[in-house]
């Protein structure tokens, strides 16, 4: 009975889900109000991104310009492209204001930002905190964030199940010390966890926390079953009935399957490792993060993300420090509202209170970031993966195997120890393995698989190279310099986006060293600018339109942007770096000037020529396209972006391509940007892994990819 009720529900939130899905607003053409439903923050991409709701449903809004805080009632005039069930506005200009945020998202935005502030940014943990407590990341640099990501740590920021079940568990303590009576205490508990689904925003993992902790008081009220598995389904039915994008949503599968591994394999897990002595907190410690990654790791394959052999040792140790980091966190967050923002006040006192609790939970912030860094830095940090199905069907082998394991008996957990042996086996041999997997030793260029970023290595000689830019991932730019035996590195970062330079620290591994890094002529003035020295060792040299570099062989230039006079203190170039100019000025901090003001370098290796433009856009290059002289090879603007001139594609004259790419929301590489390339071969590292361009002109990529530049 049980069953068939949860099989109805299922179908019956399909069914919803498709109508509801397709009675919204088609791709096209949008001019209306919408009301802005989450933070706005700046993509790798540097759009702006931010979520909003109006009469087509829910719509991510993609801008070039900054958009209003939260809870801004605006007009927009935008292009509407739906993305399977996810609809996404791109605006054409800037959003026009309606209605401005009103009470109860101004006292929204005072918490979060009195949280902010009463953390500060002296270290890295004390701008983690308010990631851990309300999900706000923007404090975290892109360093920290990519090496989170590494060693599978990056869901502590993802405000879930944990958080929730604090606040609402808090509230029904505080509720029973006055009754006893059940009602009363769940009703504050559900009015804790909506005002605090709504200071976070709209995450994925939050609305599923939400509505599970809604089900299960539901649950609870009525006196009835409690199976987390059931109350899990029907809060899952129950949010894509009401949101059918979340189907889409990569953050709502991962929460999803990480919630229904726990509830699964949690317990019998704990009774396993129990009967094999382990101390039961011990087992119990261990049990949560080896459920949660048996869950996840069919969907890391999936997308991409290489697995970890620290993943379940650090999010252990990183365990014990979350709880209270997070507790006293929140209760700083509470100094806010005695803080008297509610009614606009300023109490006396009330910071040196919020500094009794926020001082000690930045201390167990800043061991999370610590064991962040110093795992992402051991070998086996990210392991090889196979791409494709191939990867996914032996990732979800080895997570069905531990499933065996934890909940079969006798020869069962031989057999199954045995497969998952194999698929893990498998898994990390097949990469070494596979045909191409290196680049021969006459390679001159090669654009390394970064995933969705962009680093691309030109040899210089047999021990040096160039690098020019250096994907998001550390671990990933490893990798690609340890396969072709780099030792010396002169790298060359075009603009502070984290997918073109978050992973420059990768540069240094292994005894690596970075000779010389030049950066754009306003990028000075980017904090991020001032962390390269902490980084690689080394701080940027600002430079411009005209600067020359030669290294034997291989010379290299700037083609934008144009130099200006220093407004911001900077390293100056040397003499090598002619058209050299420190400093900036409009802010780094706005995305959209970072793409406009990109380095576009071209580089000339004996008979081979080839252009890098980073990330700028249409106007840049139109303007590019008046004087620009052919090359063999060019790489595609912004990762196949649409924003793109067909003049500066036909200018270049290239007679082959690359597209360097990986999985995105953005729809990069589209239609458009292949199609400008004409009849000339194309290769993508989504597609070939990285690709290289050997001396006599031949493109190869790790997958199987081959081509030939056109004589």
């Amino acid at each position: 009975m049980a069953a068939a009720a949860l099989l109805f529900a299922a179908l019956a939130a399909g069914g919803v889900g498709v109508v509801t899905a397709r009675g919204q607003a088609a791709a096209g053409d949008f001019d209306g109000e919408l009301l802005i439903v989450s933070d706005p923050h700046t993509g790798p991409s540097g759009l702006v991104r931010a979520q909003a709701r109006g009469g087509a449903g829910t719509v991510s809004l993609l801008s070039r310009t900054a958009l209003p805080p939260a809870g801004s009632r605006v007009r927009v005039r935008a292009q509407l492209r739906r993305s399977g069930p996810e609809l996404v506005a791109f605006l054409s200009g800037a959003p026009e204001v309606r209605v401005p945020p009103g009470p109860a998202w101004r006292l929204r935005a005072g918490l979060r930002a009195y949280l902010r502030q009463a953390a500060g940014t002296a270290t890295e943990g004390a701008a983690l905190l308010p990631g851990l407590v309300v999900g706000d990341t923007s404090g975290v640099g892109e360093g920290l964030d990519a090496d989170m990501k590494t060693v599978s740590l990056a869901h502590i920021t993802a405000v879930s199940g944990a958080n929730i079940s604090l606040v609402s568990l808090g509230a029904l303590a505080l509720v029973r010390l006055a009754t006893p009576r059940r009602g009363p205490g769940i009703c504050a508990a559900l009015a804790a966890t909506g005002a605090y689904v709504f200071l976070v925003g709209p995450d994925a993992s939050v609305l599923r926390a939400a509505a599970m902790g809604t089900v299960g008081a539901l649950v609870l009220a009525r006196g009835v079953g409690r199976s987390g598995v059931a109350v899990l389904c029907a809060a899952l039915a129950a949010l894509l009935v009401a949101r059918p994008e979340l189907a889409a949503s990569a953050g709502f599968a991962m929460s999803a399957a990480a919630t229904a591994a726990l509830l699964v394999l949690g317990e019998p897990l704990v009774r396993l490792l129990a009967r094999l002595r382990v101390p039961r907190l011990a087992a119990a410690a261990l049990a949560v993060p080896v459920c949660a990654q048996a869950g996840v790791l069919p969907l890391l394959a999936a997308m991409g993300s290489a697995p970890s052999a620290w993943a379940v040792v650090l999010n252990v140790l990183a365990g014990p420090a979350v709880a209270p980091a997070t507790v006293l966190g929140l209760a700083g967050l509470c100094c806010g509202l005695g803080s008297g923002l509610v009614l606009g006040l300023t109490v006396p006192g009330h910071g040196a209170l919020a500094q009794v609790f926020v001082r000690p939970a930045a201390l167990g912030a800043d061991w999370i970031a610590g064991l962040a860094h110093a795992g992402a830095g051991l070998p086996g940090a990210a392991l090889p993966w196979p791409p494709g199905g191939l990867g996914i069907a032996l990732a979800a082998a080895v997570s069905l195997a531990t499933a065996v394991i934890v909940l079969g008996r006798g020869r069962w957990r031989l057999w199954a120890a045995a497969g998952a042996l194999l698929a893990l086996g498998c898994g990390l041999a097949l990469p070494r393995l596979g045909a191409g997997a290196a680049p021969p030793a006459d390679w001159r260029v090669l654009a390394c698989d970064v995933g969705q970023g962009s680093a691309t290595l030109v040899r210089l000689d047999a021990s040096r190279v160039l690098l020019v830019d250096a994907g998001k991932d550390p671990a990933a730019l490893d990798r690609c310099l340890s396969g072709v035996r780099a030792h010396r590195v002169y790298a060359v970062i075009s603009h502070f986006d984290a997918d073109h330079w978050a992973g420059i620290s990768g540069a240094v591994r292994g005894g690596r060293t970075v000779e010389r890094v030049w950066i754009g002529p306003r990028a000075a003035a980017d904090p991020k600018a001032a962390r390269l020295p902490g980084l690689v060792g080394r701080a940027g040299e600002p430079i411009g339109a005209g600067a020359r570099m030669a290294v034997g062989a291989v010379a290299w230039r700037a083609l934008w942007p144009e130099a200006r006079p220093a407004s911001a203190p900077g390293a100056g170039a040397s003499g090598a770096a002619q058209g050299a100019a420190g400093g900036g000025e409009r802010p780094a901090a706005d995305s959209a000037a970072r793409n406009d003001e990109a380095l576009v370098i071209r580089v000339d290796a004996g008979r081979l020529s080839l252009l890098l433009p980073a990330d700028i856009g249409a106007q840049e290059q139109r303007r590019l396209a008046r004087g620009l002289e052919p090359v063999d090879v060019l790489v595609a603007p912004h990762h196949g972006s649409a924003d793109l001139s067909a003049d500066f594609f036909r200018a270049a004259g290239a007679r082959a391509g690359i597209v360097s790419v990986g999985q995105n929301s953005y729809g990069h590489p589209t239609l458009q940007a292949l199609r400008a390339f004409g009849p000339v071969a194309v290769l993508r590292t989504d597609e070939c892994g990285s690709v290289w361009i050997t001396d006599a002109g031949r493109l190869d990529g790790q997958r199987g990819c081959a081509a030939q530049i056109d004589p």
